[in-house]
């Protein structure tokens, strides 16, 4: 369920990978695992982009049915700005949250006005950063 075949090989959807550094991969099962050393990360140049590494493309055969153990430093190789960003207006709408009681707050001039649960701004900053997924 996490792979998907190419035109050039088929690709194993991994979580996000910080570097290349220390990536490693092994088929088998626990106790007799074989090294796999001709793959390709996906999507190309996405750690130059600032991006992290979500495939791994190998095209030799497939992944077949066996196991797959993937060791490597998960996570974004850094903080993009927008992330910095949205946590700085997240961080201040938390402070202000002791002026709003309940999520209620008001003006004279505006009346008063119910608090949304998710920040428009903070979610048209992060919005392209979440995976889309399934329950």
């Amino acid at each position: 369920g996490r792979t998907l075949w190419d035109d050039v090989g088929e690709i194993l959807n991994v979580d996000d990978v910080g570097t290349a550094v220390g990536l490693a991969t092994a088929t088998g099962t626990p106790g007799t695992w074989t090294a796999v050393t001709d793959l390709e990360t996906t999507p190309d140049n996405a750690l130059a982009r600032g991006r992290p590494i979500t495939g791994l493309l190998l095209a030799s055969g497939g992944w077949g049915t066996q196991r797959v153990q993937v060791t490597a430093q998960w996570g974004w190789p850094a903080v993009p700005d927008e992330i910095t960003q949205a946590t700085l207006i997240q961080a201040a709408r938390l402070y202000r949250r002791k002026d709003s009681p309940e999520g209620v707050t008001g003006s004279a001039e505006w009346g008063v006005v119910r608090l949304s649960r998710r920040d428009p701004d903070v979610w048209a900053l992060i919005e392209h950063f979440v995976l889309p997924g399934f329950g």
